[in-house]
């Protein structure tokens, strides 16, 4: 296999572990947040606090204007308001959002393979590098040395796609 190809082999079953493993510590935010009042912490002058369901991240700055932002959609909430000399930002996320964000790349990539595979070998491909299979004289993929069966060959669709 070419170098290339086996860095960005690498670089994708690092991202599904990544994204895998930050998946737990949302499922686990998720759960603590339905307890009585739920968990609240503190991270410099950020609170995060998790209402039933979702994040709020709060936050304050000084007032620098009366602007009021009132968001309110898909359970996703953005709000500010002003109060004294100092001015209270809310953002809430719910849960779902980071969750199918985590989860949808592995989801992708784990059923993207086994899909391509089976088109390219329902239309007389080579199932590793895609290369037209039908007319040839010995069962082996002159492109990449896949061996193939003639007999699942023969029973392949013509389409145009393999060309």
């Amino acid at each position: 296999m070419e170098r290339v190809t086996i860095v960005a082999a690498m670089i994708r079953k690092v991202a599904i572990t990544l994204c895998l493993l930050l998946t737990v510590p949302v499922a686990l935010l998720w759960a603590a947040s339905f307890q009585e009042g739920g968990p609240s912490h503190w991270l410099g002058e950020y609170h995060f606090w998790f209402p039933k369901g979702a994040v709020e991240i709060i936050w304050s700055s000084p007032a620098q204007s009366n602007r009021k932002v009132d968001l309110d959609f898909a359970g996703f909430r953005c709000f500010s308001e002003r109060t004294g000399v100092s001015r209270g930002t809310w953002v809430r996320v719910p849960f779902s959002c980071p969750s199918v964000l985590l989860l949808a790349y592995p989801t992708i990539v784990l059923v993207r393979g086994p899909l391509r595979r089976h088109r390219r070998r329902r239309t007389g491909l080579c199932v590793k590098c895609g290369y037209n299979l039908r007319g040839l004289p010995e069962p082996r993929c002159p492109e990449c040395g896949t061996e193939f069966d003639a007999n699942v060959l023969a029973e392949a669709k013509v389409t145009d796609g393999g060309k």
